[in-house]
């Protein structure tokens, strides 16, 4: 039944603010607002901010829900909401399962973990009148905050992600989310590819790797779309291309390599045609300029068509 029986039971930590007194009040508004009940009490632990550090988090593992106290009463309120819903996705779609599905992809990891955050500020977002969006535009110029472009993604991409499965699909397509989690930042980036083919459509390959007796792979990874658009956005000068380079993209394999002149980054990528592969390859030594602080000691960039083999030595 909605409501349920069940609220903040307690505080620990901090002495709790005058605001703490709203965690039951903020636990119904999510019950209408989400249409699922709370299965359990919660207790809201407050600590002193730190410098950098996150305003709050929720740990699925512990059931641990944290709120620090920082900003204003409206500020702190807002992530108390945040934070309880997550507990509530927690205790209807079990976050740790749902963590261990996608497990070892760092592009699915990214995917899901835009779900998660996506789907808890839209709850703020629509519950107290807060428009994430005017926080989530790339500065145009100076040096990027990468961990504030992720934050930009997991929390205003996954907004607006959840936002259109809610208006095609209604609740039932979001709760989908977390059963059959989307496998690829790129279903995120741009959801009617998520509604029209899934959460693990046929994927394009990235080129494939010349084996080379002198060459050890040590490590490979997907970047995915999101990978890509962290790499052409460090650069002021590559940074236009952000959007439509990350659009244009269909897979990528990073290979990291042992070879006897040491280290090399072998980045395979597929784009959706020749034009945008060479518009990658035009911008990739600026953004790899960027990345490393200076230009890396070799970097070899072979088009062929719509794929590109970028390599570059450390």
């Amino acid at each position: 039944p909605i409501p349920s029986r069940f609220g903040v039971v307690g505080t620990s930590g901090e002495p709790a603010p005058a605001w703490a007194s709203e965690g039951t009040e903020i636990m119904r508004e999510l019950e209408r607002w989400r249409g699922l009940p709370f299965t359990t009490d919660l207790v809201v632990e407050f600590r002193e901010p730190t410098e950098g550090g996150p305003a709050g988090w929720y740990e699925p593992e512990t059931k641990r829900l944290v709120v620090t106290l920082k900003g204003t009463q409206r500020f702190g309120r807002g992530v108390m909401l945040h934070e309880i819903f997550h507990a509530l996705q927690d205790q209807h779609f079990d976050l740790s399962a749902a963590h261990a599905k996608v497990a070892g992809d760092p592009d699915a990891e990214r995917s899901l973990q835009a779900v998660i955050e996506g789907e808890a500020m839209l709850a703020v977002q629509e519950l107290m009148d807060y428009d994430f969006s005017r926080h989530a535009k790339l500065p145009p110029d100076g040096e990027l905050d990468e961990a504030r472009f992720d934050k930009v993604f997991h929390y205003g991409q996954g907004l607006q992600f959840v936002l259109a499965v809610r208006t095609a699909k209604g609740w039932d397509g979001v709760g989908e989310l977390f059963a059959a989690p989307p496998r690829a930042t790129s279903l995120i980036l741009f959801p009617k590819r998520y509604l029209t083919d899934g959460a693990a459509p046929e994927a394009a390959e990235p080129p494939a790797r010349v084996a080379d007796p002198d060459e050890e792979p040590t490590a490979e990874s997907t970047l995915g779309a999101q990978g890509l658009r962290l790499f052409v956005a460090r650069s002021p000068e590559t940074r236009p291309h952000t959007a439509d380079l990350a659009a244009a993209w269909r897979a990528d394999r990073l290979t990291e390599l042992r070879t006897p002149q040491g280290p090399v980054s072998e980045w395979r990528l597929t784009f959706v045609d020749a034009a945008s592969a060479t518009r990658f390859a035009s911008v990739a030594p600026l953004a790899l300029a960027a990345q490393a602080g200076q230009p890396p000691a070799r970097v070899v960039c072979d088009v062929r068509g719509p794929h590109v083999w970028l390599r570059w030595r450390k």
